[in-house]
C-alpha cells in the first residue's frame, strides 16, 4: 500500500506542476566553475532575533474571493559579512522586489554543513537565476544528479561528504538542506524543495523552506535542516518546516537510467508579504503545503482532461549563472 501511495502522490506533483508552475532550465552544473571558501562566509548562522517582526501579513489564498493571514515566518540569517554584497542583479542591486518585475534569487550547492569549520574549506557552486517576482516558479538544474553524485564532475562531492543546499535572495539566506546524503554507502537525495521568500515593502525579510514530506511516507521523511555551524534543527528550534522526503540511491540509478529528472537539483519558490509598491504577494498561496491532498487531488482532477499527457506547463528557458 506504502508503495501506490508514493506513486500516487508522484502523479500528483507531476500534474499539479503541469497545472500552475512557471518552469526554467538552468544551465548544467558542469558548465559552473567551483568555488573553494577562502574566508568565513557565514557569521550569522543562526536566526536572528533582532529581524524577526511581528506583524502577520494578509495574502490571497487559493481561492481568490477569501483571505487568510499567513504567520510571520522568522528570517534565518543575515548576510556573511561585510564585504558580501548578497545575492542581486550587479547592475541594480539595491532594486527592492516589485510584483511581475525580475527579482534575483541565488541556488549554492555545498560540501559541509559547517561553514565555520575553516577546514577543509567548503567547496561550493553558485547559480543565480532571475524569475518574476511572485509567479510561482519551478528552477530544475538539468544532470544535477548525475554531475554531483555519479560522475562528481562538480568537485563538490569527494565520495564521502554531503551535499548541501541552501538559496538566498537580497542579504538574506536560507538555512542548509541536505540534498544528497551517502549514509554509509546505503546513499539518500532529498529532491523535494520550495523555498519560502518573506518580504517586507520589497525587502527579502526571511527565506523558509516548505514542508517537504508531503509526497511520501513516514518511512522515509527525516529531519533534513541545518544551520551554517552544521547543527541539526527541527520546527520548534527553526521556526520552519525542517523534515524532507528522501529518494533512495538505487531508486534514483533507475529514474537515471529510464532519463527520468526525478532526482535532479528542483527548487520551487513562492513569495510572501508586500513588494516596494505595498502590494500582497500571493504566490506563497500555491505552495504544495497550502492544499490538502484529497483537495490537491481533486483540483488537479478537474484540469486533467486539459493538459497535454507527459508535459508541463509553463514556458521553459535557460536561464542563470556563475555569480
Amino acid at each position: 500500500m506504502g508503495s501506490w501511495t508514493s506513486f500516487f502522490r508522484w502523479i500528483l506533483l507531476a500534474a499539479w506542476m503541469a497545472t500552475s508552475v512557471h518552469t526554467q532550465t538552468l544551465q548544467p552544473l558542469q558548465t559552473v566553475a567551483p568555488q573553494f571558501q577562502t574566508t568565513t562566509p557565514v557569521t550569522a548562522a543562526t536566526t536572528n532575533p533582532a529581524f524577526a517582526t511581528t506583524n502577520p501579513v494578509t495574502t490571497a489564498t487559493a481561492n481568490p474571493q477569501t483571505a487568510a493571514t499567513v504567520a510571520t515566518i522568522p528570517p534565518t540569517t543575515l548576510a556573511p559579512n561585510a564585504d558580501w554584497t548578497g545575492c542581486v542583479d550587479p547592475d541594480s542591486p539595491d532594486e527592492p522586489i516589485r510584483i511581475g518585475k525580475k527579482t534575483t534569487i541565488c541556488i549554492i550547492l555545498g560540501s559541509n554543513t559547517n561553514w565555520n569549520a575553516g577546514v577543509p574549506p567548503v567547496r561550493y557552486l553558485r547559480l543565480s537565476f532571475q524569475p518574476l517576482a511572485d509567479e510561482y516558479s519551478r528552477f530544475h538544474v538539468p544532470s544535477s544528479y548525475q554531475d554531483l553524485v555519479t560522475t562528481q564532475a562538480t568537485q563538490v562531492y569527494n565520495g564521502n561528504n554531503n551535499v548541501t543546499i541552501h538559496v538566498a535572495s537580497q542579504k538574506v539566506l536560507s538555512f542548509q538542506r541536505i540534498f544528497y546524503d551517502p549514509n554509509q554507502g546505503s546513499g539518500r537525495v532529498y529532491p523535494h524543495l520550495t523555498a519560502i521568500i518573506d518580504v517586507r515593502k520589497g525587502i527579502v525579510d526571511g527565506i523558509t523552506w516548505d514542508d517537504g514530506c508531503l509526497f511520501c511516507g513516514n518511512d522515509k521523511c527525516l529531519e533534513n535542516t541545518y544551520d551554517f555551524n552544521g547543527n541539526e534543527g527541527n520546527q520548534e528550534t527553526f521556526g520552519q518546516p525542517t523534515k524532507g522526503c528522501f529518494i533512495t540511491q538505487p531508486e534514483c540509478a533507475a529514474f537515471l537510467l529510464n532519463q527520468e529528472p526525478r532526482c535532479d537539483v528542483t527548487v520551487y519558490v513562492v513569495w510572501t508579504g508586500d513588494d516596494a509598491d505595498g502590494r500582497a504577494l500571493q504566490s506563497s498561496a500555491f505552495r504544495f503545503s497550502s492544499f490538502p491532498e484529497q483537495e490537491l487531488a481533486n483540483r488537479i482532477q478537474d484540469s486533467l482532461p486539459e493538459l497535454p499527457f507527459g508535459l508541463t506547463g509553463g514556458s521553459t528557458s535557460d536561464a542563470g549563472g556563475a555569480a
